[in-house]
């Protein structure tokens, strides 16, 4: 996999991206097309990553070959649509975290950490019940240490002792 740094001269965070937390952007290639992270920067309070165990993963894939892996706009404004409907989720009381977003080579992964699987699908559905179908994956993972937080963490060299493999572009 190819490492590429480069500079953003404006970078669009979406709605799930509100909080305290400090973000950091990374960007890298595969199968040469461009891959943007985004990511909390640390963890949490101890409280919050033993009260949230499920890694919860969102994918929406798109035909990004003739735009170099990124989304048409067309899927761009269903997915800001898609982003701004599943933002109003929360407002309903489901216990979640943001961690990272993942963006390029044909994909999107929104992966947030949530108490309860049930509720948050129950969340889920409600919220868009009267939207259009969007062309969603969700996959659940038992990941009481955030595991997968920790490894984009590391590779970005974000955090104490890790030694990057990736590089990370601008904090926020």
């Amino acid at each position: 996999m190819a490492k590429l740094i480069t500079i953003f001269i404006a970078l669009c965070l979406t709605g799930l991206l509100h909080g305290e937390e400090q973000w950091a952007v990374g960007q890298t290639k595969v199968q040469g097309n461009p891959v943007v992270y985004t990511f909390v920067s640390a963890l949490p309070d101890a409280k919050i990553v033993s009260s949230m165990p499920l890694r919860t993963e969102i994918t929406w894939k798109y035909n990004g070959a003739g735009n170099n892996g990124m989304p048409s706009d067309a899927v761009q404004r269903s997915m800001r649509e898609f982003e701004a409907i599943f933002a109003t989720m929360f407002g309903q009381g489901i216990s979640h975290f943001d961690a990272y977003t993942v963006s390029g080579n044909s994909l999107k992964k929104i992966v947030l950490y949530v108490t309860e699987r049930d509720e948050f699908v129950r969340g889920l559905n409600e919220v868009l019940a009267d939207s259009p179908i969007y062309p969603l994956e969700i996959n659940f993972f038992e990941d009481a240490d955030w595991n997968g937080l920790v490894h984009i963490q590391h590779e970005f060299g974000v955090v104490e002792d890790a030694a990057p493999t990736r590089h990370v572009i601008e904090i926020r």
